[in-house]
């Protein structure tokens, strides 16, 4: 697995987890998914967990970030 990167690219889009930070009730959805995927991608050997959670500590982490900047200068 030298080929893999750490943190993993497919959990890191902040754009579903800023779903759940705006909506609650798609964000679960959107969750779960992630979820699922990141379960698979593990499952199948094409990431380390340690890749997976990283990469979800990113894209969570800069989805807060992002959701507070937003709230503060925006009216939503």
């Amino acid at each position: 697995m030298a080929q893999y990167s750490l943190p993993a690219g497919c959990n890191t889009p902040t754009g579903r987890c800023w779903i759940y930070f705006y909506d609650k009730k798609y964000g679960i959805i959107i969750f779960a998914g992630a979820a699922f995927l990141s379960i698979a991608r593990v499952y199948l050997g094409a990431h380390y967990p340690t890749d997976v959670l990283a990469g979800a500590a990113v894209g969570v982490g800069s989805a807060y970030i992002i959701s507070k900047l937003f709230s503060r200068y925006f009216r939503y």
